[in-house]
């Protein structure tokens, strides 16, 4: 299996076809449209990745997991969410699960 950079059904099916591969892993473009294969299956249009005119460091990592805790709880319409938006949801988010990390990992 291989992940990473590919956002289009043709790069997809060309990394499995080229016998290099078993699978690869669409996890940006499945939080883009949750419905990717079914997309990718009636040959409907590609998902639209997102352009930001700043990348904070982590900043992209930080939207992309915010898209996926939206689709997790149910709330759409998140698409617009600003890069430094998402950055801070992301830290702030953390500050409250650190915590909880380190208790787990001393097994408490």
């Amino acid at each position: 299996m291989v992940t990473g950079g590919f956002k289009r059904r043709e790069e997809a099916e060309a990394a499995v076809a080229s016998g290099d591969v078993d699978a690869v892993g669409v996890a940006r473009g499945l939080v883009l449209d949750p419905s990717l294969p079914e997309t990718w299956r009636k040959g409907d249009k590609e998902p639209v990745f997102p352009r930001f005119t700043t990348l904070p460091q982590g900043g992209v990592t930080a939207w992309f997991t915010m898209r996926m805790t939206d689709l997790g709880k149910d709330r759409e319409g998140q698409e617009e969410r600003e890069i430094g938006e998402a950055l801070a949801e992301y830290e702030e988010r953390d500050k409250l699960r650190v915590p909880v990390w380190k208790r787990r990992s001393a097994g408490q």
